[in-house]
């Protein structure tokens, strides 16, 4: 453009474009538009990556799922409700602390909301009922409500700090990877490279009527093959068989010209993954210059903003809990003990634990689909997956019948011959059979599911009561035979060729023809001429002459050329610069191809007065930009809209043509790749595949990993011999997509710190993936790129820890915290319940031990030892398990994320490099874990033998299955009387 920025031509008529840019910096503000006009009508979508947030967007009329977006003013006045309630009841800093924690929290999901009004209104009653017993209750009632409360935020603190540390582990079964779906489109059309880049969007087929699912319902196992491969068919069927003739085959040929000095543009490729969705909405027209203000928190902010949550969070919970009424005093509790301590720590850990044996999550939405379009994928063989060698047809009085036969490759669904609008049989018959596996597209088409094998197919039906009936071939025969008594068929040429329809006419007898009432006189001739000028790399020139007058008597008439006009036909003669046109009584048009020149100006006039009027059509190709003057052009409301003039005798027009110099872009673009490595001991075979977009032909090279042997390439699925130089391995690139596959070995296998190994490709990925597919070991630690696994073993184990030394620390049972700390190691990978029966089963007895005496509750002492006796049994079933399942299973480092577990550990990448991503991962060997919990189960087998000891003690207190009653009091005897008690002889 004028400006210097590049841009396309938007010419008369609909036009579709499709742009792809990449903006690097900082998205604060980006146009709403992107494009030097302005608009009707806009909408966006915005794909935010795991971890990113959209707080607030401005410049759009519509944005749900924004943070601000989600607040309610029901919400503000809870929150506001809320906060002035803290205030008044613990003070204005703890009312200040309760508003920051409400404001964080009320707009996640699954964050505790009305439960703190339930709790603060509890308390408020407490203080200000008059009588003991009902402020007891509502203190009771108080402690009920804040541990629903509690039960709502421990599972919220644990997934919320854990998706600010990993946010992948949002969906930790979802794998960001996006199917390429340009690529394998252009392999199944088998487009031409210069048309490899206009995708067209696939139509999904209109609802049959119910006559027509009464008549052509198809057998339900049939819907893949009649839903994918008919789409492919059809659309072979229609580039393979150009309609309408020669004129058609011109344009075709027009816009396929391809420049084999241009250098078509691939794009850059864009990411397919899939994770946060938000679409974004104008109402009414977007101006150009509008520009959209997005507020975004990256991972970082969302990390801090977790751990500020659930700090708030927690002071939250202590302070409904009990804390004193000083806005700054000391976080403790009013009330501290030991026990109840314990039970808090033990109930929290509980509810942070992870569950290892934790049932999987259903997949997502995504993968359900890739799984649903790999089902209805269309077989390898398309386009080709079916012929017709020969149609014979039959006229048998008003009735047609058709017998075809059909070679087919696959399952695949094949288009019969016909059309609604014309003629469609009414019975149709595979192998003899009637068949009902049929189904009619949205255009009419009748289409028919076989299966692999030559068939024959007879489709019969009765003729319209029309002189002429046409019949279309979708799929065109190799061969035509009629036996048509009565008709005669048109549409096969004299050398044999089928053209892409066949048209039946009746055949009138000359008694049949009706009689002339009135003499017609004879009229001077006219004609028109159309001239159709398509402005390509050649141009050339297509000229129609059509007589308007009756016919009957022969017309001669001189068209002139346009200047500079050749004309290329044969049988034309051209005389003095014009065209000797000699049309035969029932001719009724004439036609001629010439080529012109490239020129900068072209002027088309008409002539001043003839016995014909013209009519002028400029198809432009899209190298040319092409301006006008004289009289405006109109449009045609059908079909495509180039522009078209019908002058007057004398009128003109003046083209001025320029063709602007293309934007210089890449050649070769990577869509997606993987990169699958599989370690072993002593070896590591890894294999490559990447789909790859060229519009122009040449090698590419792979530079492998030293030491690397190739094993085999593949290109599409063919197996290509093609040898290793060196560390390079050159890939044939060929117009159009392609997909290539490289399949490598490495003489060094796996270690205790492993790492992929390093691939250069030549050339930016986007969708990169890499996967690792580990033989038994222990997994510690997976880093890598963001979106892929993470080892959550080490969280888990750090709030063991903490609980460990709580419980060492508060002294309620005789372990220490280093016994608690191994105690804990090892039921680490047993279900949190499961441990939680074996630390309170210690607790329990420790309280067994220090209340020997129920008091009053004396009746349900034996009940008591009944319960303990029985926890016992279950916590020696669960240290067995403990001991069972480390000496002989595999260590469960709890690794998710991306889809990974602890044999396959998959990293994503939206775009990277020419150097392909790298992974690390930290193993063992399992006999080191399993000889660390052979020392585990050592170690807990001596530490039982103290234990028992002690339980016995404690269980036995006071007595095994009774409780002794209370003894009397014991009253002392009275003593002598100070008076009666002699006197020592030293003081007499």
């Amino acid at each position: 453009s004028p400006g210097g920025a590049s841009g396309v031509e938007l010419r008369d008529g609909s036009v579709q474009v499709e742009a792809d840019s990449r903006l690097e910096g900082p998205l604060r503000r980006i146009p709403a538009v992107g494009w030097d006009a302005d608009f009707q009508a806009v909408s966006a979508r915005l794909h935010l990556p795991p971890g990113w947030k959209l707080l607030h967007a401005s410049g759009a009329d519509e944005v749900p799922g924004t943070w601000i977006r989600n607040w309610t003013l029901l919400q503000i006045f809870l929150v506001v409700i809320t906060a002035l309630s803290a205030a008044r009841l613990y003070g204005r800093g703890w009312g200040l602390l309760a508003l920051a924690a409400l404001v964080l929290l009320f707009p996640e999901a699954d964050a505790p909301h009305l439960g703190w009004l339930a709790v603060m209104a509890f308390e408020a009653l407490s203080r200000v009922l008059p009588h003991a017993r009902l402020q007891s209750a509502a203190r009771t009632l108080r402690t009920v409500m804040w541990l629903g409360v509690l039960l709502l935020s421990l599972p919220f603190l644990v997934e919320h700090v854990r998706e600010g540390l990993f946010p992948a582990l949002a969906r930790p079964y979802q794998q960001m990877r996006g199917a390429v779906q340009h690529g394998d489109y252009l392999a199944q059309e088998g487009r031409a490279p210069q048309e490899a880049y206009e995708v067209p969007e696939a139509q999904a087929p209109a609802a049959p009527s119910p006559a027509e699912d009464e008549s052509y319902d198809m057998a339900k196992g049939m819907r893949s093959a009649l839903g994918a491969s008919a789409e492919a068919l059809a659309g072979s069927a229609r580039s393979a068989a150009p309609r309408g003739g020669g004129g058609q085959r011109a344009k075709k040929a027009f816009t396929q010209a391809f420049d084999k000095n241009a250098q078509v543009q691939t794009g850059p490729g864009r990411p397919r993954w899939t994770w946060d969705e938000i679409r974004i909405g104008f109402n009414g027209p977007v101006q150009r210059g509008q520009e959209l203000e997005l507020w975004l928190l990256s991972p970082a902010a969302n990390l801090a903003l977790a751990l500020l949550r659930a700090a708030l969070l927690v002071a939250l919970l202590l302070l409904t809990l009990g804390l004193p009424r000083s806005a700054w005093g000391r976080l403790r509790p009013v009330n501290p003990g030991g026990t109840a301590a314990a039970a808090l720590l033990l109930g929290m850990a509980l509810a942070l634990a992870p569950s290892p044996a934790a049932a999987e999550e259903p997949p997502a939405q995504p993968l359900l689909d890739q799984l649903r379009e790999r089902l209805l994928e269309a077989p390898d063989c398309v386009p080709g997956c079916a012929a017709l060698p020969r149609l014979r047809m039959q006229v048998s009085g008003a009735a047609l019948t058709l017998r075809l036969s059909v070679h087919a490759e696959a399952k695949v669904a094949v288009p019969l011959p016909g059309n609604a609008s014309q003629w469609l049989p009414t019975r149709v018959a595979v192998d003899g059979k009637e068949t009902s596996a049929l189904r009619r597209a949205p255009d009419g088409t009748l289409w028919l599911a076989v299966s692999p094998g030559a068939h024959e197919v007879v489709a019969e039906g009765p003729l319209p009561a029309r002189d002429t009936v046409s019949l279309a071939l979708p799929l065109r025969p190799r061969l035509v035979e009629a036996d048509a008594d009565g008709w005669r068929l048109d549409g096969v040429q004299e050398d044999g060729e089928v053209e892409d329809g066949l048209q039946l006419t009746r055949l009138q007898k000359a008694s049949d023809q009706p009689a002339a009432a009135l003499e017609v006189g004879n009229l001077p001739p006219f004609l028109r001429v159309e001239r159709t000028l398509q402005l390509g790399l050649q141009w050339t020139v297509a000229t129609r002459v059509v007589r308007h007058s009756p016919a009957g008597s022969p017309v001669v008439a001189e068209v002139p050329l346009l200047p500079g006009e050749s004309v290329t036909t044969p049988g034309t003669r051209v005389q003095g610069g014009k065209v000797q046109v000699n049309l035969a009584p029932g001719a009724t048009e004439a036609t001629w191809s010439s080529v012109m020149e490239p020129t900068a100006a072209l002027k088309l006039e008409a002539p001043p007065a003839s016995l014909w009027t013209e009519t002028w059509r400029v198809e432009a190709s899209p190298i040319w930009h092409m301006e006008s003057s004289g009289i405006p052009p109109i449009h045609p409301d059908a079909g495509e809209r180039a522009p078209e003039w019908h002058p007057w005798p004398g009128e003109s027009v003046s083209l001025a043509l320029t063709r602007p110099e293309a934007v210089p872009g890449q050649t070769l673009t990577a869509e997606q790749g993987t990169l699958r490595v599989s370690p072993g001991l002593r070896a590591t075979d890894a294999t490559l595949t990447l789909n790859m977009r060229s519009s122009r032909g040449g090698l590419h090279p792979v530079q492998l990993p030293d030491g690397a042997e190739l094993l085999s390439v593949r290109i599409s699925g063919q197996l290509q011999p093609i040898r290793q130089e060196g560390h390079a391995v050159n890939l044939p690139l060929t117009p159009g997509a392609q997909t290539f596959e490289l399949t490598w070995r490495l003489p060094s296998g796996i270690t205790a710190a492993w790492q992929t190994p390093p691939l250069a490709v030549g050339l930016p990925v986007v969708n990169s993936a890499l996967e690792v597919s580990l033989p038994e070991r222990w997994v510690l630690f997976a880093t890598g790129p963001r979106m892929g696994p993470s080892v959550l073993f080490w969280s888990y184990l750090l709030v063991l820890m903490v609980l460990a030394a709580a419980l060492g620390w508060a002294k309620l049972s005789p372990l220490t915290v280093t016994q608690w700390m191994l105690l804990l190691l090892g039921l680490s990978q047993l279900p949190a319940l499961a441990g939680a029966v074996v630390v309170g089963w210690l607790l329990v007895l420790s309280w067994r031990g220090r209340t020997p005496s129920l008091g009053n509750w004396r009746a349900i002492f034996p009940l008591r030892q009944l319960a303990l006796a029985g926890w016992t049994l279950v916590a020696f079933i669960v240290l067995a398990w403990a001991i069972q399942r480390g000496l002989l299973g595999r260590p469960d480092m709890q690794v998710q994320g991306n889809g990974s577990s602890a044999q396959l550990l998959q990293w994503f990448e939206d775009r990277t490099g020419p150097d392909w991503p790298q992974g690390r991962v930290y193993s063992l060997p399992l006999m080191a874990w399993r000889l660390a919990m052979l020392a585990w189960a050592l170690w807990l087998a001596r530490a039982l033998l103290g234990w028992l000891n002690w339980g016995w003690a404690a269980f036995s207190t006071g007595g095994l299955w009774t409780e002794p009653a209370p003894e009397a009091p014991v009253v002392a005897p009275a003593g002598p009387t100070p008076e009666s008690t002699p006197t020592p002889p030293a003081q007499a």
